[in-house]
């Protein structure tokens, strides 16, 4: 969740049409909360913050001919290789997860309208957009 939360956030969205967004406008959603002083919502990292940092350190992505690719084996063990470190299996298994995690994240946060994938509970866009459905569901059963 953290990661995807990392691409939403330092994606650039496009415009559907001219009028959405200004074809200038090339800032990320982070970029935009900066301007106005606010704190992205992130959710907790209780473990693994080594393996979110060696994906940044590392990619998070690979590349290839079409463009932007999951992280690559190949890519992983030459950053083990120049960190002088090394992982389990189950380790790169993950770093390949969270790499495939950031890139699906990050497309379709290039939409205008894609809500982020984390809301903390005290936000007031959490209130507006999760309680509601919460309350209906409740009352339901």
């Amino acid at each position: 969740m953290y990661v995807r939360q990392i691409a939403w956030l330092y994606a650039v969205p496009k415009a559907l049409n001219e009028g959405a967004l200004s074809g200038s406008d090339k800032r990320t959603r982070i970029q935009r909360l900066e301007e106005k002083q606010l704190e992205p919502d992130l959710p907790p990292l209780q473990y693994g913050s080594y393996l979110v940092k060696a994906l940044f350190e590392a990619g998070p992505v690979s590349y290839a001919a079409m463009g932007e690719i999951q992280l690559t084996q190949e890519a992983i063990g030459w950053y083990q290789l120049n960190m002088g470190i090394s992982f389990n299996p189950w380790e790169v298994g993950v770093l390949r997860g969270l790499s495939a995690s950031w890139l699906s994240e990050s497309k379709n946060a290039e939409r205008v309208a894609c809500p982020p994938p984390y809301l903390a509970p005290d936000s007031a866009s959490y209130k507006r957009e999760k309680l509601p459905g919460f309350i209906k569901s409740f009352l339901r059963d």
